[in-house]
């Protein structure tokens, strides 16, 4: 094989540079690469080759066929058509120039194999039937791969060893056999087409089927047709090449499978995306109707402290109302947190004042750490301009998240609130940083501080309660505002969590006094 030289005519350049790699890969010597007929001629006379691989189709003024034609005119060559076509016209043009072979495209290296060997066989011995066994079955080994020699009435004469390991017989025990007898009984009528269509067509057919194993067993694979003749043109046998797609069928069943759970499981995933959407849209929309009968059952304790009552009456109200503003707490959590996850929080960033602001942030936490003990201050490390541009009702929620859960983890010491004007990435925000001498965070739990329903540890959650999901809301609103949120800490000396929300003129508008009266008792309400 090592001194064959082929020559390959092909005006695509992809394809004639991958068929030059397989015939090396085999161990031919690819020769020269032409890409019109008149390339294939000149290239041919100068170069001798053994063989000649030829496109029909070439995109010049003439084709393959009269370039094989013009070929061996002036010398003996065997040439082997690779080609697409397979229409009637074309196989009447193609046999006037005596080809040794018909190569379909896409072909496979093994059939390329066969194709070449049949014909450098032919031409060498141009009877066929003039090799010895010995000479057939050294012809079949060396083509590398599962093939065998068929007989004009199908009877097997030659098969290799890779063909007889695979099917698990011994070679004396598949020759004489019919084809037919070695394949699945619904396949033999395919086989005899094939063999019949090879002879017509006089190139290699190629079809799947199944082949039973000397045990009984099935193998799927795909079995290539080629059709040999003698100098008198009469088809006398066939060269059959077997491709073993065991492991083939097994990897596409079994990307079919996983194909199918994948499907399945987004199947699954949309329906539990929907069913939760649905969820909070439920909670969303029934917000209001679910905090008026706490809102009436805090009001009414109100008016009963107000009453004359026994000492037994009073603390019994006074806890009836401490349970309700803990509860309605909670439901605030849970629906805040459905309506932020099911896209119902609207986002209008207003031009508000800041010390305003800050001030009223301040008046609403500094009794809590008071009533504890804490030491409590808002400062300002930078200059803030007087007017900010921000959302005030995400914001102030945010940092009565943090300020809130600052205060109830921290038994003694002291709550900050430190406020900077920023500037990062050619953008304003406002930084705020709420600094305490609280309980502290696992370093292995702040990677998850911001999950829903997480807090740091199951002690800390009967200790101080709460949903969890503080946290998980302020992170979903300082996202929807455009911000960044982070987290430090360490246990028993405190915490430090820094949030930077946008401060941008843009698409703000101003708020009067009056609207900023109306604006700070609905975020006092909710």
């Amino acid at each position: 094989m090592c001194n064959t030289t082929i020559l390959i005519v092909d005006d695509e350049i992809l394809v004639a540079e991958d068929l030059c790699e397989r015939l090396t890969s085999m161990g031919y010597r690819a020769g020269s690469i032409a890409r019109t007929g008149d390339e294939a001629i000149a290239l041919a006379a100068d170069s001798r080759p053994d063989l000649v691989l030829m496109d029909i189709g070439l995109n010049s003024e003439m084709d393959g066929i009269e370039a094989a034609g013009r070929i061996r005119q002036n010398q003996d060559v065997p040439i082997v058509y690779v080609t697409a076509y397979e229409d009637e016209e074309t196989l009447g043009r193609a046999v006037i120039t005596e080809p040794y072979g018909y190569l379909l495209k896409p072909y496979t290296t093994a059939g390329l194999r066969v194709a070449i060997e049949t014909a450098l066989r032919r031409h060498k011995r141009r009877d066929d039937f003039c090799m010895t066994g010995w000479e057939q079955t050294e012809l079949l080994e060396k083509m590398g791969c599962l093939v065998m020699l068929v007989d004009a009435v199908g009877q097997i004469k030659v098969c290799n060893n890779q063909l007889t390991r695979m099917l698990g017989y011994d070679a004396e025990n598949l020759q004489g056999r019919e084809i037919t007898e070695i394949v699945a009984q619904g396949d033999a009528a395919l086989v005899r087409e094939l063999l019949g269509n090879s002879c017509v067509k006089g190139s290699a057919v190629r079809r799947e089927c199944q082949m039973i194993k000397f045990d009984g067993s099935a193998v799927e694979v795909a079995v290539a047709v080629s059709c040999l003749a003698d100098d008198r043109g009469e088809n006398n046998r066939f060269i059959v090449a077997v491709e073993d797609l065991s492991e083939r069928k097994a990897l596409e069943r079994a990307n079919g499978r996983l194909a199918d759970s994948s499907k399945r499981a987004a199947e699954l995933a949309e329906k539990a995306v929907l069913a939760n959407k649905a969820k909070s849209d439920f909670l969303a929309n029934m917000s209001h109707e679910i905090r008026t009968p706490m809102n009436a059952i805090i009001g009414f304790t109100d008016l009963l402290l107000e009453e004359e009552l026994t000492a037994d009456q009073r603390e019994f109200v006074s806890l009836i109302k401490g349970a309700s503003k803990d509860l309605l707490g909670l439901i605030n959590n849970i629906l805040d947190y459905s309506k932020t996850e099911s896209g119902k929080t609207e986002l209008e960033v207003l031009e508000v004042s800041f010390s305003d602001f800050s001030e009223s942030v301040e008046s609403l936490i500094k009794p809590l750490a008071q009533r504890k003990g804490l030491k409590f201050e808002v400062s300002h490390t930078t200059r803030i301009p007087a007017l900010i541009h921000i959302d005030p009702s995400l914001v102030r929620r945010c940092l009565l998240n943090l300020l809130g859960n600052a205060v109830k983890f921290t038994e003694k010491g002291h709550v900050w609130l430190n406020i900077a004007s920023v500037r990062q990435a050619r953008k304003h925000y406002l930084r705020f940083e709420v600094i305490d001498s609280g309980i502290g965070i696992a370093a292995d739990k702040l990677n998850v501080i911001f999950d829903d329903y997480t807090q740091a540890q199951v002690s800390v959650s009967r200790k101080y309660g709460g949903t969890g999901l503080g946290l998980a809301i302020t992170k979903q609103l300082v996202d929807l505002m455009g911000g960044e949120i982070f987290v430090s800490s360490e246990v028993g000396r405190g915490t430090v969590f820094t949030m930077l929300v946008p401060n941008e003129v843009s698409g703000s508008k101003s708020v009067t006094p009056n609207e900023r009266e109306r604006l700070d008792a609905a975020i006092a309400r909710r």
